[in-house]
């Protein structure tokens, strides 16, 4: 009876500390405050994929996809912001308090842990550690372009002109056709290959040759003129990066001018975030049709435009679109087509 009469107090001991521990746990967890969130998205991501995600001081998600190969990352709101592919192992990953993602990963095979800074708002990587490392493995040598010494001297919605200086060696006067800051910057990574060849690998490529190149490059599609009076612009924007370019180039080139937009788009596109950064450019918006069965109908294309844009005709087939378009255009007016690649080809065509 002892015994039995021991282990029953033992036992009733145990219950009163669990009991303790549990009012105590519960006292504790009363008094902490979390916040819930729930993250509703204009983009689909399957359960099974999610690999775990981080929440910023400013409410953005960031979640990891696939053992972490792909970081989406979502507003507040749950709009798809971008998605940011990782060669290697993610182990790691915030956001500091200047709104830079770093990302703490290997490299493909490399046993390595390197730290990626990435400005989000921008799209580009800040630190370059991964490529040195890369390079220095491969016993590559490490060029950086040379932005410092740029001089843009002329920039319309025809050309561009600009001095550089690249590796102490100065080009004046280079002129190309494409439009938008960020070609300038591409010509300066262009001539600095050229450069380095010249110099290391002595290839003889003359300056006119250079120029010439420069001058004769086109990228169809991308901020091309394909017509003056009225000036009309074909551009393939269908994402939120290609639509932040079109906004900087009509923002630099047409402000204060009156704008109309020629738009189609694929529905599997980030068709609000285009919306929302170029909407405020145009007094009139026509929407029509790709040529494709990913294409988002006219008339939800213009549902969507109308809580931007008062003026909005839906034209379901793009010749009568571009017709409508012209025939209601005066000489001075600017007239920009985006949203698909699969219709600017065809306005290309129509207009040309």
């Amino acid at each position: 009876m002892k015994k039995i009469f021991y282990k029953m107090v033992c036992l009733i001991c145990i219950m009163i500390m669990i009991i303790v521990l549990m009012i105590h746990g519960f006292r504790s967890f009363s008094k902490t405050q979390v916040k819930s969130f729930d993250l509703v998205t204009n983009k689909e991501i399957p359960i099974s994929k999610i690999s775990g995600f981080y929440v910023d001081s400013d409410e953005n998600f960031y979640v990891g996809i696939d053992d972490f190969s792909w970081i989406e990352i979502f507003d507040k709101n749950g709009k798809f912001v971008c998605s940011i592919a990782m060669k290697g192992l993610v182990y790691n990953f915030y956001v500091d308090k200047d709104g830079l993602l770093h990302i703490f990963c290997t490299y493909r095979t490399s046993d390595n842990i390197y730290e990626q800074i990435i400005d989000i708002e921008k799209n580009s990587i800040i630190s370059e550690e991964v490529i040195k490392d890369v390079c220095k493995e491969k016993n590559t040598k490490y060029i950086e372009a040379d932005f410092k010494h740029l001089e843009v001297k002329k920039s319309d919605i025809n050309s561009q002109i600009f001095d550089c200086t690249i590796l102490d060696e100065k080009f004046e006067n280079m002129e190309i056709k494409l439009i938008g800051e960020h070609q300038v910057n591409n010509a300066v990574l262009a001539l600095t290959v050229i450069k380095v060849l010249r110099d290391e690998r002595h290839i003889e490529i003359s300056d006119e040759a250079i120029k010439r190149a420069f001058l004769n490059t086109r990228w169809p599609g991308r901020i091309e003129k394909i017509k003056d009076c009225p000036t009309f612009i074909i551009d393939g924007a269908h994402n939120e990066d290609g639509a932040r370019s079109l906004s900087k180039a009509l923002e630099k080139n047409f402000k204060g001018k009156k704008m109309t937009l020629l738009i189609g788009m694929l529905k599997d596109k980030d068709i609000d975030s285009v919306l929302e950064i170029l909407m405020d450019k145009f007094d009139k918006v026509i929407t029509t049709t790709p040529d494709s069965d990913r294409a988002i109908s006219c008339d939800e294309l213009k549902e969507k435009i109308e809580k931007y844009v008062s003026d909005v005709t839906a034209i379901p087939k793009i010749e009568d679109a571009v017709k409508y378009t012209l025939e209601n255009a005066q000489d001075d007016d600017i007239i920009i087509s985006a949203g698909s690649l699969y219709m600017i080809g065809h306005v290309r065509q129509l207009v040309k």
